[in-house]
């Protein structure tokens, strides 16, 4: 027996895990999780966060529940997860794509600890967080400006 098609339920990261491994394998999946309490848009989510980088012209979306970072989701996200075979976009919640427990530095950090781990991770954006509040992000680019004016003058 062939196994062609899969539905996971729950988009957790074990869910996301599980769907992403079938997809690897060549299935078709079907990934179902819990829609927002009184959307009748079962991709919000999704759409939500993709809208908001496309506005504000930024690489990723952080995401939060309540006021607790879950997870971040980027550009390289939506290329490597969101967008591979098998993976239904219109059916996708956010969650199921994105980056869980991201890699997160401090605004009281020193430049060099953020720089360091950008390369040493191979990270784009990081969340910057302070006394778990969350504060904004680093991408590439606010590093090069920090060396940019802040180093080379």
């Amino acid at each position: 027996m062939s196994i062609k098609k899969i539905a996971v339920i729950g988009a957790g990261l074990m869910g996301a895990g599980i769907a992403a491994h079938c997809a690897n394998a060549g299935m078709d999946v079907l990934l179902l999780d819990i829609v927002i309490t009184g959307s009748k848009d079962k991709n919000i989510l999704a759409k939500t966060a993709i809208e908001k980088m496309r506005s504000e012209q930024h690489g990723c979306v952080l995401v939060q529940e309540a006021e607790t970072l879950v997870g971040i989701f980027t550009e390289k996200d939506m290329v490597t997860r969101a967008l591979r075979p098998g993976i239904d976009l219109a059916a996708t919640p956010v969650s199921a794509v994105m980056t869980t427990e991201p890699f997160i530095v401090s605004p009281s950090y020193p430049p060099a600890f953020a720089i360091h781990n950008r390369v040493a991770r191979e990270l784009r954006h990081m969340p910057v967080v302070e006394e778990s509040e969350i504060v904004g992000f680093l991408s590439v680019r606010h590093i090069l400006r920090y060396i940019q004016e802040d180093i080379l003058g």
